[in-house]
């Protein structure tokens, strides 16, 4: 979710567009069908849980790595063309 607002505030919509929709079209809606087969009403509660650590480890921590090193980027070539 931090990832998500971020990309957000800067301005960034596919990279919020991709971490917002896949925890719920990519991890949670095929979670959903799979896990109560094998743990009833359990796997239900679960998914919702586990499609969030799915993204992000998955998605929001690469995403929010490139994000970091574009900002950090942009905040040196600022300093350097500041002086």
């Amino acid at each position: 979710m931090v990832t998500n607002t971020f990309y957000q505030a800067l301005g960034r919509p596919l990279g919020n567009t991709i971490l917002g929709l896949s925890r719920q079209i990519l991890f949670l809606i095929p979670l959903i069908k799979i896990l109560p087969i094998y743990f009833n009403e359990y796997g239900v509660a679960a998914a919702q849980g586990i499609s969030d650590i799915c993204a992000g480890l998955l998605l929001a921590i690469p995403f929010a790595i490139h994000i970091i090193k574009i900002v950090d980027k942009a905040e040196t070539d600022k300093v350097i063309y500041d002086n």
